[in-house]
């Protein structure tokens, strides 16, 4: 199941990019419609959400006021350096999202 290829491949060289787009236009969201506060938001997440949690309060700190990052990935690099054997079919994809 799933969204298929082109769906998958729509996120290749968008780490920290239009997929961090996303994050921001939901805020912006639930700030109009009057869902969030604007000086209380808070962002969380865990592996690639932890990552957006740390992009966001790196480029955006003026949008949240807090966060959890829980397993996030600080450093791709190290990260991809460090990937098991049993990860290496992912490998390739992990190098076209992160070095593009």
């Amino acid at each position: 199941m799933g969204y298929g290829r082109k769906f998958m491949e729509a996120a290749i060289g968008e780490f920290g990019r239009a997929m961090q787009n996303d994050v921001l236009d939901s805020v912006a969201w639930a700030v109009r419609e009057g869902v969030a506060d604007p000086e209380r938001i808070a962002i969380m997440g865990a592996s690639y959400g932890g990552y957006a949690a740390l992009v966001a309060w790196t480029t955006t700190p003026d949008v949240f006021a807090c966060g959890v990052a829980a397993s996030a990935p600080g450093d791709l690099a190290r990260l991809i350096e460090s990937f098991p054997p049993n990860w290496e079919h992912d490998l390739k994809i992990w190098y076209l999202e992160t070095f593009l």
